[in-house]
């Protein structure tokens, strides 16, 4: 991998779309990036088989120790199967590593003869798992922190758009609610009823303000030209700052721009246009 590709490729990661790079796949990606969470809930969950309550502390530093045991030549016993020195750091997290991940720790607790926590142990690791490989291989984490630093550059936006909306549902709440009859009902509710009446009078202002929405992002999904994409991917890692898209026919990471979509209406094209790490472009119309 070229030093360019791996650095589109952190570029996506930090922005929360792994899934936008060519060939991520979980044994070479999802897994192997997850690895020190996975070698310490490994190592926790293998502790299960302590009774730090009922067992003396020395019968606890004993059984400590074979856990520690177990759990090493658990982890050996995957480097031998994939025929790789013992205990480096693998660059493939497969099928022999996730099984030892699962099983490996239950054991202790089997040889103690607390099978109760080892099935614990064998629920805990599949939930783990399953955990760890949603977070990880959509960078959750990524995506939240992307998320929130455009949140905050979009706050002058909301505030326009809330100011130009907050006439309306002044005028709406005023007309519709701010009467006598409505008054004199609300002045009996309590309990849940008022809570619920209250409730009304903040979705119906959420509709109304976020019915705004959809226009705003389909105007931030289309554009009129390829060079309105080419001066957005400017100084991204996508593209160099020294190049330009003077044309639609311009490259894209060393890629082709794909064809222009027939003109939705309005005369502006929608398509989403990726840059892949391997230099192509990947589009798709609606």
């Amino acid at each position: 991998m070229g030093a360019r590709s791996a650095e589109v490729e952190r570029w996506f990661m930090r922005r929360g779309v792994p899934h936008f790079i060519d060939d991520y796949t979980a044994t070479t990606d999802i897994w192997t990036r997850s690895l020190p969470i996975l070698f310490v809930v490994y190592v926790a969950r293998g502790f299960n088989a302590l009774d730090l309550y009922e067992w003396t502390w020395q019968r606890n530093l004993v059984a400590g120790a074979a856990v520690i045991v177990v759990l090493i030549v658990g982890w050996a016993l995957t480097d031998v199967v994939r025929h790789r020195p013992v205990f480096r750091p693998p660059d493939v997290l497969g099928t022999p590593e996730l099984a030892a991940f699962i099983i490996g720790p239950a054991v202790p607790s089997a040889l103690f003869g607390q099978w109760g926590d080892a099935v614990q142990s064998l629920l805990e690791g599949a939930a783990a798992l399953a955990i760890i490989y949603l977070v990880t291989s959509y960078a959750v984490f990524a995506l939240l922190g992307w998320a929130l630093r455009r949140s905050a550059a979009q706050l002058a936006t909301l505030y326009r758009l809330v100011v130009r909306a907050l006439p309306r549902l002044l005028l709406f709440t005023t007309f519709l609610f701010i009467n006598a009859e409505v008054w004199q009902v609300a002045g009996g509710l309590v309990g849940p009823p008022y809570i619920a009446t209250l409730a009304i009078f903040f979705l119906l202002g959420a509709v109304f303000v976020l019915s705004r929405v959809p226009a705003l992002m389909r105007g931030l999904a289309t554009f009129d030209d390829w060079t309105e994409i080419g001066e957005l991917i400017d100084g991204t890692r996508c593209r160099s700052p020294s190049s330009r898209c003077s044309s639609r026919r311009s490259s894209c990471c060393s890629g082709s721009w794909p064809s222009p979509s027939t003109p939705r209406r309005g005369g502006r094209r929608w398509r989403t246009c990726t840059c892949s790490p391997a230099g192509t472009s990947a589009d798709a119309s609606s």
